[in-house]
């Protein structure tokens, strides 16, 4: 077990930890990335964060992980919790490390799918924005 102490993202964008170091884990919610810098919007089960990555910040193999993972892969995360108008909440996690617990399969739903196709995938669908 590890002795680590998981901080809920919700009480990140609650500017109790603005400044500090904190450990969050949760599931991969959109990505993008360019370049040097991978950008991963996170979710836990009480809300969603953007975690920003930057190469040299954490190890290569980290770093190819990150611009690796997809959408509803599983990822542990270390970072310092900074005030960003531009992030969703309004805080972001600059990454220090960026550990895979299991890497998820390219998401099967993309723009313009038949409502026949929504309904089989109907467990995927649901995590989506628009029905959240």
């Amino acid at each position: 077990m590890s002795d680590k102490i998981w901080t809920k993202i919700e009480e990140i964008l609650h500017g109790k930890k603005t400044d500090k170091t904190v450990h969050v884990r949760g599931w991969i919610y959109r990505t993008r990335s360019g370049g040097n810098i991978v950008f991963a919007v996170m979710r836990d089960a009480t809300a969603i964060i953007q975690a920003t990555i930057k190469k040299g910040n954490l190890s290569d193999s980290e770093f190819e992980d990150a611009k690796k993972a997809l959408v509803e892969s599983s990822v542990e995360l270390d970072g310092v919790v900074k005030k960003d108008k531009r992030a969703p909440g309004g805080y972001e996690l600059k990454v220090t490390k960026f550990h895979v617990i299991n890497f998820a399969e390219p998401f099967p739903i993309v723009k313009d799918q038949s409502p026949e196709f929504l309904l089989d995938q109907r467990h995927l669908w649901i995590r989506s924005q628009k029905l959240s």
